[in-house]
């Protein structure tokens, strides 16, 4: 059996599977999953002035003191360094 074939031979069981599951309960499947659209807005922080820009080595800087940095930053420059 070639890859393709086996591709296509898994392809169709799940194809059969999810079809079934849809009939065992009631509908299409693309009904079952649909969710409200929602803004990026809502989860990510998008400013509102495209020029404002924030001086990434200041905010760093300020954060010299929280571990959880420090050890970003040195995972980055060690994977920075193994490259």
């Amino acid at each position: 059996m070639t890859r393709i074939e086996t591709k296509e031979r898994l392809m169709t069981k799940i194809i059969n599977a999810r079809s079934e599951l849809a009939s065992r309960e009631g509908g299409p499947i693309s009904q079952r999953h649909q969710r409200e659209r929602t803004s990026p807005a809502d989860h990510y922080y998008i400013s509102k002035n495209a020029k404002a820009s924030y001086n990434l080595t200041e905010w760093l800087s300020d954060l010299e003191d929280d571990r959880a940095v420090v050890v970003r930053i040195y995972l980055i420059s060690l994977l920075l360094l193994l490259r």
